[in-house]
């Protein structure tokens, strides 16, 4: 963490490979975003244009993250399939606070692999200087509500009308982690 903004991060852990993305990965994304589990649960432009991945995967997540939004990268088997985005978003410098946020590709789903990463990625936050990472999810979405669940997080309760998504507002469930949960499950 520097200047308030994280470092760029590229790691590999548990067969995964977390990194920041590239142009190349520009049709994988469009085609995820396009997707319509991910159109359902996460607020993306209708249709997902290459127009909006290219920005995206050459523009867009690398501003964001040296404007302190956050850090946006992509995941990947360590032979390369594209699993799909992961994210810590609306970092809160002075209170040292984040959200982590992913989607999945559908034949990534159901694998483990965005529980496996949202570990890692939580941990690295709170090991890089996070207080406190958390993670919302509308209450319907009970893939990303085990995923909090399995990583995890402790449910607080439920945001009524927090989000928008497809024009429309919707409530979130909100699930934490902060330090104090880890050094108890160590």
């Amino acid at each position: 963490m520097a200047d308030d903004r994280f470092e760029p991060l590229t790691a590999t852990f548990d067969g995964l490979v977390l990194r920041p993305f590239v142009a190349a990965d520009a049709p994988l994304v469009a085609e995820g975003c396009n997707d319509p589990q991910t159109q359902r649960w996460v607020p993306l432009p209708y249709p997902y244009t290459m127009d909006h991945a290219i920005d995206w995967t050459t523009v867009a997540s690398h501003a964001l993250r040296e404007d302190g939004d956050g850090l946006h990268q992509g995941l990947f088997t360590v032979d390369g399939q594209f699993i799909g985005a992961m994210s810590l978003v609306r970092t809160n410098w002075r209170y040292l606070s984040t959200e982590i946020g992913y989607w999945a590709t559908p034949a990534a789903r159901g694998h483990g692999h965005i529980t496996t990463a949202t570990i890692f990625l939580s941990r690295w936050a709170l090991d890089n200087g996070m207080g406190r990472v958390e993670l919302c999810a509308e209450p319907e979405n009970t893939a990303s509500r085990r995923v909090a669940e399995k990583a995890g997080f402790t449910f607080e309760g439920v945001k009524r009308s927090a989000g928008v998504n497809a024009d429309r507002r919707v409530d979130l469930c909100l699930y934490s982690l902060i330090r104090s949960d880890l050094d108890q499950s160590e």
